[in-house]
C-alpha cells in the first residue's frame, strides 16, 4: 500500500466509520425481509472486513495507538449518525430559509471553534 496523504487517510477512516454505521443500522433497524437483510449485513461485513485491514496498516504505518484512534472513530461514527438523524429531521421541519438560516448559525459556531469543513 502506497503511502497515503493525511486527507486520503481521513477519507478510509470515514469510509469505515461509514460502514460501521451502516452495519449498526442493518443490525438495529432494518425493518426488510430477514434474508434481504442478512445478505446485505454480510456485504457490509465483508467491506468493513476489508477496509478495516487497509486501516490497520495505516494506523501501525503511523505508529499510533490503534486501540485509542479506533475508540476516537467509533465515537466520531456515532456522532456522525446521530448529526445525520438531526439533518434530516431538519430537512423534515424547516422550510428553506429556515435551513439556511441553521446553517449559517452552525457555520459560525464551528468557526468560533476552528472547526474547519475542509479539515480532516
Amino acid at each position: 500500500m502506497e503511502k497515503l496523504t493525511k486527507k486520503q487517510v481521513g477519507e478510509l477512516y470515514t469510509y469505515f466509520a461509514l460502514l460501521e454505521n451502516l452495519h449498526d443500522f442493518i443490525d438495529l433497524s432494518w425493518s426488510s425481509h430477514p434474508i434481504n437483510r442478512s445478505v446485505i449485513k454480510q456485504k457490509t461485513a465483508d467491506l468493513k472486513m476489508l477496509i478495516g485491514v487497509q486501516v490497520g496498516k495505516v494506523f501501525r504505518r503511523q505508529d499510533e495507538n490503534i486501540g485509542e484512534a479506533l475508540d476516537q472513530y467509533q465515537e466520531a461514527s456515532s456522532m456522525m449518525l446521530y448529526y445525520f438523524k438531526q439533518s434530516y429531521r431538519i430537512q423534515q421541519k424547516l422550510d428553506d430559509k429556515a435551513q439556511q438560516r441553521l446553517q449559517s448559525e452552525l457555520d459560525r459556531l464551528f468557526r468560533k471553534y476552528g472547526i474547519n469543513e475542509n479539515e480532516n
